[in-house]
């Protein structure tokens, strides 16, 4: 079996549950840049290329490196999902149910539409941007797997993103008063909370 050198980075991330590792190969016909991370209880045994292949064994994991991939994108598709039921349905509690009365007094005159005239496909794309952007800065970024983290982080997430489209609105609009914009920041605080804990929980299911 002809093989080519294999040059090995290890970069341990902050969080130490999880490790980076970079493998490139080099020839003369060309240059693969192969980054994968991978739980820090693997132990590389060996990696080597044969033609185009790469080969890699991690002692104590009976899974291939291309099947956690697989499950944490599956986890983060399932997360994200999630979280968009979740917005979707505490919104409409909470803006259409506990505050409509409130809002609709605080807003200008057919500020709100009626329900019938909204335009549903851009209300679950939405809720969709909402749940994946979630789920994708708790799985690729903070790495948070539990419901009470989640639950602080979505807070803090809520808290200024409120902040920065409300404010911008009173600032340039008459749209609502500042009591409607101070509703909405603690609706959206609200919403991201519980859409963050649930998120977090379900990243965190297995572990």
């Amino acid at each position: 079996m002809s093989t080519t050198k294999v040059v090995i980075y290890f970069m341990v991330m902050k969080d130490t549950n999880f490790l980076n590792l970079l493998l490139l190969h080099r020839d003369n016909k060309s240059c693969y840049l192969i980054k994968q991370q991978v739980h820090t209880s693997s132990v590389i045994i060996w990696a080597v290329f044969k033609k185009t292949n790469l080969f890699v064994s991690f002692k104590g994991h009976s899974n291939s490196t291309c099947q956690n991939s697989k499950q944490m994108n599956t986890k983060y598709l399932i997360a994200g999902l999630l979280g968009a039921v979740a917005s979707n349905l505490l919104g409409w509690l909470i803006y259409g149910t506990l505050l409509s009365s409130m809002i609709a007094e605080a807003s200008m005159p057919g500020f709100q539409k009626p329900i019938m005239e909204f335009h549903w496909p851009f209300m679950i794309l939405s809720n969709l941007a909402s749940g994946f952007f979630i789920a994708y800065i708790f799985s690729r970024w903070a790495h948070i797997t539990t419901f009470a983290s989640g639950l602080t982080a979505g807070a803090t997430i809520g808290l200024f993103m409120g902040m920065i489209y409300d404010f911008v609105f009173y600032a340039t609009t008459n749209m609502m008063t500042m009591q409607g914009y101070l509703l909405d920041i603690v609706s959206t605080i609200v919403i991201t909370a519980i859409v963050g804990g649930i998120v977090g929980w379900w990243l965190g299911r297995g572990k």
